[in-house]
């Protein structure tokens, strides 16, 4: 911008000028990390990945609640009686998160949001195993159906299981120490996985067992007859 002054006279100053950047575009999203803290009633937030090329980043907003989104708020923003608004957090990348109560939690970080719930425990079930049952043994089978014997256990059941024929898995149903399973088609070495997880969410590895599925019948051979003596 420029700009010169005249006085009543018509005497001019000399041209003076001054600059400033025009930045009118949003800061770009990052993602929001929430994990259990070590209290149970607490939440370690963490997050990554935001950048403005035109002005830089300044500051942060964070506001948490226990029903819904809400829009960052500048300065303060309380649910339910007490403050739960961390403002203008500056350069940092991290926060607790405390004073949570059970069964509640949910965040939002200046664009980028993330939810998580506090529980009693976050603790996955224990003990978990699965072993596959053929018709001919542990070892072999020479059909597709098997049996498999599943064990998993947790002071806050009831447990659920998700069984598959690949490492990952995402249909759960009721825990049973016993499950009628089809292994993949074709012969070779099968393996099944599964995992365990209690009525938090709180979900194992992958458990896994082989076994060799044999449908191919042997190559036939020749016999011959000799007379005796």
């Amino acid at each position: 911008m420029y700009v010169k002054f005249r006085d009543k006279w018509g005497y001019a100053s000399e041209l003076v000028n001054d600059t400033i950047l025009l930045d009118t575009i949003k800061p770009v999203n990052g993602i929001l990390t929430i994990m259990p803290g070590a209290a149970n009633t607490t939440f370690e937030l963490s997050w990554g990945g935001f950048s403005d090329a035109l002005s830089g980043l300044k500051d942060y907003n964070l506001v948490a609640g226990t029903s819904g989104i809400r829009p960052a708020v500048p300065r303060h923003c309380t649910r339910d009686g007490y403050d739960i608004h961390a403002p203008r957090l500056g350069t940092r990348q991290n926060l607790l998160l405390s004073n949570l109560l059970v069964g509640q939690g949910r965040e939002r970080f200046d664009g980028a949001t993330a939810m998580k719930k506090v529980f009693p425990e976050y603790d996955p079930p224990t003990g978990g195993s699965v072993t596959i049952h053929g018709k001919a043994g542990d070892d072999y089978t020479g059909a597709a159906a098997v049996t498999l014997e599943l064990n998993a256990v947790d002071p806050n059941g009831p447990l659920q299981m998700c069984v598959s024929n690949m490492p990952t898995c995402s249909s759960w149903v009721t825990y049973a120490t016993s499950k009628a399973w089809n292994l993949a088609a074709g012969s070779g070495e099968r393996r099944v996985y599964v995992r365990f997880r209690d009525k938090y969410g709180n979900a194992t590895e992958a458990y896994s067992d082989t076994i060799v599925l044999d449908t191919i019948k042997p190559v036939n051979g020749t016999v011959t007859v000799t007379p005796g003596r």
